[in-house]
């Protein structure tokens, strides 16, 4: 009798091996995809609170520094001493005494304000990424 040697594999066994390695390549790829989506939703989440931060700390302070110097116009702009705030485009700009224009943060879509007394109460729409956030600035003027 001859022994007949087996080198190498079969092509069952070499397409089961090909078909388990995609699965294993495609369940690493969703792992990756899936954490990819969760990091960008973390940045845009740290970039909301950001421009959140800035605004409220901006618009806050002018309007306490303005010891009642303080008007709205149509509820859309906000003059603060000698200078005013208003959304042009998707940016919150401030435009100082000289009409020069000062782009403070980028990817606001509207602004509402209602000055009530010495309550400056100022609501603006600010987006990051696939987010958007409403975000309410609370001022009272004294």
């Amino acid at each position: 009798m001859i022994k007949v040697r087996k080198d190498g594999f079969t092509l069952i066994e070499v397409l089961i091996a090909l078909a388990l390695g995609m699965l294993i390549i495609s369940m690493l790829m969703q792992l990756f995809l899936a954490n990819q989506r969760s990091m960008k939703l973390q940045i845009d989440i740290s970039t909301l609170i950001y421009r959140t931060r800035r605004i409220t700390d901006i618009l806050r302070t002018d309007i306490h520094r303005a010891h009642g110097k303080v008007r709205v116009i149509d509820g859309k702009e906000l003059v603060v001493d000698s200078h005013s705030y208003l959304v042009e485009g998707s940016s919150l700009v401030m435009i100082d005494e000289n009409h020069r224009k000062k782009h403070l943060v980028e990817r606001v879509s509207d602004m509402r304000i209602i000055k009530s007394g010495l309550l400056v109460d100022v609501s603006l729409h600010v987006a990051a990424g696939s987010l958007g956030e409403t975000i309410h600035v609370h001022a009272s003027l004294k």
